[in-house]
């Protein structure tokens, strides 16, 4: 009886010095996907994806989460390897929700409309065109559409 009796005070002392915890929500995280035309090995690649992270890092109270992809496109002509690669992106991000996709190469948002990027119809995009030697085209869009 008297273990019973000590169960009780240990019970009782524990709940009054030792309260519950109010779970708080976080903070949402924020997915970021960039995606290069090209291959990882380009320093300039590399110095926009510190950029980048250099200006998240710079508001402590917003968290973001920065997923970089390369579909190094200029590795083969065949259309069949970029369409393989866009159908591996459409199942990896088909249940995270993307709240910025970044694009950065040339000719690589014809390629994603072309083969059906499903991001591209659910996240606003920030597209960063290298069209022509020296020249950038940035296009800040929400597309809405279908494709057949």
């Amino acid at each position: 009886m008297s273990k019973t009796i000590y169960g009780i005070l240990l019970a009782f002392f524990l709940s009054i010095f030792f309260p519950p915890v109010i779970a708080y929500p976080q903070n949402k995280v924020k997915n970021v996907v960039m995606l290069f035309s090209l291959n990882s090995s380009l320093p300039s690649y590399q110095n926009i994806v510190e950029g980048f992270k250099s200006t998240i890092r710079e508001n402590p109270n917003e968290f973001t989460n920065l997923i970089i992809e390369y579909l190094d496109s200029g590795r083969s002509d065949d259309e069949e390897y970029v369409r393989h690669i866009i159908d591996i992106y459409n199942n990896k991000y088909r249940d995270t929700k993307i709240d910025l996709l970044v694009i950065w190469g040339p000719g690589l948002t014809s390629q994603l409309i072309k083969y059906g990027l499903n991001a591209l119809k659910t996240a606003p995009v920030l597209d960063i065109d290298l069209d022509m030697p020296g020249r950038i085209t940035l296009k800040i869009f929400f597309l809405k559409t279908d494709w057949k």
